[in-house]
């Protein structure tokens, strides 16, 4: 699924959601968290190194951190935000974190 809004000046951008509660009822995607299974079917290749930035709560942005780089990314290419309550565990994925800096290359 692309967004013309903001996938219009960008070939490389690709948008793909997930509902974890009601999705609208036409919907054909995702209906669950983001998980390993799902970045390895979504998510760039680890051959093509790319930058991947995961920005969202603490819980998910673990998850998905920890997700990528068992799946070959290279962890100083992992840029991770986290918003929300604090708390989370930081064991997860301690060598993916970035911070939130650099570029990113969303797929």
């Amino acid at each position: 699924m692309r967004s013309p809004a903001l996938a219009e000046d960008d070939e490389t951008l690709e948008i793909v959601l997930t509902f974890t509660r009601e999705p609208p009822r036409s919907w054909a995607g995702f209906r669950r968290r983001i998980d390993r299974m799902m970045l390895a079917d979504v998510a760039w290749p680890p051959s093509e190194r790319p930058h991947v930035f995961v920005c969202g709560p603490t819980p998910l942005v673990e998850a998905a951190a920890t997700a990528l780089v068992e799946l070959g990314h290279d962890p100083s290419a992992v840029k991770t935000e986290r918003f929300g309550p604090t708390g989370g565990s930081a064991s997860h994925a301690p060598d993916a974190r970035g911070g939130g800096q650099g570029g990113s290359d969303e797929r």
